[in-house]
């Protein structure tokens, strides 16, 4: 009888300390999502996390060389997960645009101790060097090239890890934007009157869901105005366009007014 007693206790004992183990690491992971997001307020924006059947033209760092105008760049955990220990990885982004240079806004970055990016202006290390970004010395909004080329090189220590970066790709030509539309089939114009924005990562949250269709062929946001201008393959969309700007706040946490103001039809093309 004694040696049953003795045999629960033990039971019970490790069953507690298994969920003492399994409770400290949601509790771990809370902390990360927390610290994440306390890092985008630093940078002026406020981090949410995006699906990622929400986001195209996703790059993720790794060894190699993309050309590219568009999209999102993120550590090689993607939009929701975290980079490995032990990363060395170069990774090149080239403006798809000839003439153009890229410009990538970093609205999400944190590393751990240890841990750095380091940014050329170029197309490999030999290049100048932008800066050495870490836990200690974070990244600026934006980086911008004097070339068409980024060249970005990654190092991770085997002490840990963190949620890494989330960047947004473009090209430009003096102070024009290079659009997705530019030398495609005419498009369609609508203009959205969309109230309460908070931040830039509303912007880019409703970006990323009108992006997801097919249909639409760009977004453009004058923060000015707070005007949205749709590039639409046809102006049916309209109406449904304005339901997924609406939704949005299943992200946001919080509502958007949305009117159409303006309908330019696409031009006919002329053969």
């Amino acid at each position: 009888m004694i040696g049953f007693v003795l045999l629960l206790v033990v039971i019970l004992t490790a069953s507690g300390q298994e969920n003492v183990i399994t409770g400290e690491k949601k509790k771990t992971d809370a902390v990360k999502s927390e610290v994440k997001k306390t890092q985008s307020h630093n940078a002026g924006e406020v981090s949410r996390e995006v699906k990622s059947s929400e986001i195209t033209f996703e790059k993720m760092m790794t060894d190699g060389k993309v050309q590219a105008c568009f999209g999102q760049f993120f550590d090689s955990g993607g939009p929701n997960g975290s980079y490995k220990e032990n990363e060395d990885y170069t990774y090149t982004i080239e403006s798809e645009s000839e003439g153009a240079y890229l410009i990538l806004r970093f609205v999400e970055f944190f590393l751990s101790e240890g841990d750095e990016l380091t940014v050329y202006d170029g197309s490999s290390t030999d290049a100048k060097i932008i800066g050495t970004y870490s836990n200690s010395n974070k990244i600026p909004f934006e980086i911008k090239s004097s070339g068409n080329s980024l060249t970005f090189y990654f190092r991770s220590d085997a002490t840990g890890n963190g949620s890494g970066w989330r960047a947004s790709i473009a090209c430009y030509e003096g102070s024009r934007k290079i659009l997705k539309t530019d030398g495609m089939t005419p498009s369609a114009r609508v203009v959205y009157v969309i109230d309460g924005i908070k931040d830039g990562n509303d912007v880019l949250v409703i970006e990323d869901i009108l992006r997801a269709n097919d249909y639409i062929q760009n977004v453009e946001f004058d923060k000015s105005s707070s005007l949205f201008t749709v590039y639409m393959t046809d102006e049916s969309f309209k109406d449904l366009i304005v339901e997924q700007i609406k939704s949005s706040r299943e992200i946001t946490g919080h509502e958007l007014s949305v009117r159409i103001k303006e309908i330019i039809p696409a031009k006919p093309t002329i053969y």
